[in-house]
């Protein structure tokens, strides 16, 4: 059985593929390691090394954004949190991060999806109101003041994101949102080179805009590891993300979808060994890895799952 990124490799060297004109994007440095490894064992010509981006350093690389820590990140946002808010109004930095954090992660998934962030934020504030609703009195302070707060979040969203984008700045969503804006501008620069996306599974929405737009121009493809005990299944959900792009992308309308293999259904040999706690457990598996090193001391078809 050949590795899958042994097979991604064979394929791509077969169509006579330049590497030096290439650029691999893989889900992570790790397995960029791996790809390294089986391109070097397969390749036998000097050549240049082709470009190797993890997704996370290739949306970076497009949104031309610096990951923000998250401390400096709060810090940022209750600047913009008192620059909207009169100081009498204002809650003290330590009540603000209370349910500061839980705001962030709403904007970092309203980014990461490509959210119309007005529009979110404009149902929330109605479903405020309606919460608040009576027939018999107008809202008291407290509730106007709750209120006033959920107008505010479209101008605290822009704040916060105008703020850090002027600094080169931004939370993983924000970068997320730049790199699929400027996806054009990129590929009017790198029309010419082939990219390679390997080995992913379910996307977010700027994902799978950046990737169909790079796939549209013809010279890029894309390579899955599926298997058809999943794929054949309708309500299986080991491939629901899979059969959704093979079936409404319309990149696959006119390009196979690599690959499906069936691997599930083949003979294996399973050993399961009970233990009672984890030290032992540990002593066992130091010494399956001893045995297994006596037959290959490279360890290279061994994974340990922990």
């Amino acid at each position: 059985m050949k590795s899958f990124l042994s097979q991604v490799v064979s394929h791509i060297l077969a169509k006579g593929t330049n590497l030096g004109e290439s650029i691999f994007i893989l889900p992570s440095n790790r397995a960029i390691r791996f790809l390294r490894q089986e391109i070097a064992s397969q390749y036998s010509t000097a050549s240049f090394a082709p470009v190797f981006y993890s997704i996370e350093d290739f949306i970076q690389h497009l949104s031309g954004l610096t990951p923000v820590p998250n401390t400096q990140l709060l810090l940022e946002f209750y600047d913009a949190y008192a620059s909207l808010i009169p100081e009498e109004d204002r809650e003290s930095f330590a009540n603000f991060s209370q349910w500061a954090q839980t705001l962030l992660q709403d904007f970092n998934e309203i980014d990461r999806y490509l959210v119309d962030h007005k529009q979110v934020f404009s149902h929330l504030r109605a479903i405020k109101e309606l919460e608040h609703w009576s027939h018999n009195k107008a809202p008291d302070s407290l509730v106007q003041r709750y209120l006033k707060f959920w107008n505010l979040l479209p101008e605290l969203y822009n704040s916060l994101t105008d703020s850090l984008i002027k600094q080169g700045l931004g939370y993983q969503g924000l970068i997320y949102r730049e790199a699929s804006n400027t996806i054009e501008l990129y590929l009017q620069k790198n029309e010419t080179s082939p990219h390679y996306f390997i080995g992913f599974n379910a996307l977010n929405a700027a994902e799978q805009h950046i990737f169909k737009s790079v796939l549209h121009l013809g010279l890029s493809e894309i390579y899955w590891d599926a298997d058809n005990h999943y794929m054949q299944d309708p309500i299986h959900d080991a491939g629901l993300f899979q059969r959704v792009y093979r079936d409404d992308w319309k990149y696959f309308e006119k390009h196979p979808y690599h690959w499906v293999h069936n691997e599930y259904s083949q003979h294996k040999n399973i050993d399961i060994v009970n233990v009672s706690e984890n030290i032992t457990q540990a002593k066992y598996v130091a010494n399956l890895l001893g045995d297994l090193y006596k037959k290959d001391p490279a360890l290279s078809d061994t994974a340990l799952v922990m």
